[in-house]
C-alpha cells in the first residue's frame, strides 16, 4: 500500500496488543520488517552490538507497554535516524517528555498532544483486515462469540467472583436468544476466572478455543463465523479487531474489571457507533456496528508524513 518497499524497524514488546499494533501497521504498509528486542536495542545504543542489521530502515515504530520512549529515540540515532513513530494504546495524564520528540505520535485524545505530528485515533491498530467472508445475515439461533481479556497492568479485577457474575449475565443473554457461545481467551485471562466462567456457561458453550492453540487463523474464523460478538472491555485490541467486522458488538464496561483509560475509549467507541455496551441482557438482537479501521488510518498518516520527509531530504 506504499509507493515502494518500505523497511520498518519494530521495537519488540511483551504485550500482545502493543506488538500486534506495530506489526499490523507495518503489514498494512506492505513493509519489510525487522524486529529488535529491547535488550538488543540497549546493546546497540551502548555500542556493544553491531548496528548494521538495524540500519537503512525508513521507519522505527515503538510505543506504549514497556517504558521505551527514550530507548526508541536513542536507537534511531544509532541506526541512521529513520522516521520515528510512537503508537500509544493508552496514555497517563502526565506524559513522558520523550514521547513529544517522536516524528509521529498516534494516541487517544490527550491534553498535552496537538499539532501536525499527532494523530488522534479511536481504538488501536491491529493485524486484522475487513473480511470478505463477513456474513450480512444472522443465523437462527444466532451464533455467539465471546472474546475474553483479563487483568491488565493497572487493574486486577478479573477475579473468579467477577467472572462468575459476568457468566451469569452471559448465560441469561444466551437463554434469551437460544444461542451458544464460541469462547476464546487471551494470555491475560486468569485460569481460575476462566474455569468459573466456563462452568456457568457449560450448557451454552458451543466450543472453547484456547489462545495458545488457535493462532491468528483460528481467531479469524471465530470473527468470521459468528453473528454477534461479545468482548470484555479490558482488551481494546480485541474490541477493535471485532469492530472491523461490522457485526453487532457488545462490550462490557464494568468498573471493577476495567482501567479508567480503557473505559474512556470504550465509551468513545459506543458514542461513534462502533460498539454497544453490554451491562445487562437484551431481548432484541443488536444492530451491526460501524466498521472501525484504525490500522488503515495510521498507515495513511505514516505514508503522508514519509512522503513529505523525503521531499525535504532531496
Amino acid at each position: 500500500m506504499s509507493l515502494h518497499q518500505l523497511r520498518i524497524l519494530i521495537l519488540e514488546s511483551e504485550y500482545t496488543g502493543e506488538i500486534n499494533a506495530r506489526l499490523g501497521v507495518s503489514e498494512w504498509l506492505g513493509a519489510e520488517m525487522t524486529r529488535v528486542s529491547l535488550s538488543e536495542a540497549q546493546l546497540v545504543i551502548e555500542g556493544t552490538s553491531d548496528p548494521a542489521p538495524y540500519q537503512n530502515h525508513d521507519i522505527l515504530i515503538g510505543g506504549t507497554g514497556e517504558d521505551t520512549s527514550s530507548l526508541g529515540l536513542k536507537l534511531a540515532d544509532q541506526v541512521g535516524s529513520p522516521m520515528t513513530v510512537f503508537l500509544a494504546s493508552i496514555l497517563p495524564d502526565d506524559l513522558d517528555p520523550d514521547i513529544l520528540r517522536y516524528d509521529l505520535i498516534v494516541a487517544p485524545p490527550h491534553s498535552q498532544l496537538s499539532g501536525d505530528r499527532v494523530l488522534t485515533i479511536l481504538g488501536v491498530p491491529h493485524k486484522f483486515r475487513p473480511s470478505p467472508l463477513t456474513k450480512n445475515t444472522c443465523s437462527e439461533p444466532p451464533k455467539l462469540a465471546l472474546l475474553l481479556g483479563g487483568n491488565t497492568r493497572y487493574c486486577d479485577g478479573f477475579t473468579p467472583e467477577y467472572a462468575s457474575r459476568l457468566g451469569d449475565r452471559l448465560l441469561r443473554q444466551a437463554d434469551l436468544w437460544n444461542g451458544k457461545f464460541t469462547i476464546t481467551n487471551s494470555r491475560r485471562t486468569p485460569v481460575e476466572s476462566l474455569i468459573a466462567l466456563r462452568k456457568i456457561l457449560s450448557n451454552v458453550e458451543e466450543e472453547f478455543i484456547d489462545w495458545t492453540e488457535s493462532g491468528s487463523e483460528g481467531y479469524q474464523n471465530i470473527l468470521d463465523n459468528s453473528d454477534i460478538i461479545f468482548c470484555t472491555g479490558d482488551s481494546l485490541s480485541m474490541c477493535c479487531e471485532a469492530a472491523i467486522t461490522g457485526k453487532p458488538l457488545l462490550v462490557t464496561c464494568d468498573e471493577e474489571a476495567l482501567e479508567i483509560y480503557h473505559a474512556d475509549t470504550i465509551r468513545r467507541l459506543v458514542a461513534a457507533g462502533h460498539a454497544h455496551i453490554f451491562n445487562s441482557p437484551v431481548v432484541k438482537l443488536p444492530q451491526p456496528v460501524q466498521i472501525l479501521d484504525p490500522t488503515k488510518e495510521v498507515g495513511l498518516k505514516i505514508s503522508e508524513l514519509l512522503k513529505a520527509r523525503r521531499q525535504i531530504q532531496r
